[in-house]
């Protein structure tokens, strides 16, 4: 996998190759101060964040051969370093803060809560 230095602006651009055998240029973008929310949003899936960083949709990014995906991945944390994952990092630091003032009993309820939407097949009950 070859990348080609552009301005931050504008991205880098790694060559990859998808499990079919097409390769293609991709543009593994630098974020904008107005994309943070949504990608900080996508940060636990990382696939669907790395989608989201490279333009494409789940499936065209889940295609990749796994080199061609961890080419992607080292470009996006090396463009974004130093301005989308330290805003990254100050908001995890503040939602433990959040986390961390509220009552227990309150944060117990949650994680039962969250613990049954979780499960395979749950059915949620009707709204009131």
């Amino acid at each position: 996998m070859n990348s080609q230095p552009q301005s931050p602006a504008g991205g880098n651009v790694v060559s990859v190759t998808y499990e079919d055998g097409r390769t293609e240029q991709l543009t593994v973008r630098y974020f904008k101060l107005k994309d943070y929310q949504k990608a900080f949003e996508l940060l636990g899936n990382e696939i669907a964040f790395m989608a989201f960083a490279c333009n494409k949709t789940l499936n065209e990014f889940q295609a990749l051969t796994p080199e061609s995906y961890e080419a992607a991945q080292v470009m996006v944390s090396k463009i974004n370093q130093e301005t989308f994952y330290k805003w990254a990092e100050r908001q995890k630091a503040r939602n433990m803060e959040v986390l961390n003032e509220l009552p227990l009993e309150l944060l117990e309820k949650t994680l039962q809560k969250s613990a049954m939407v979780a499960r395979p097949g749950y059915i949620p009950p009707p709204m009131a």
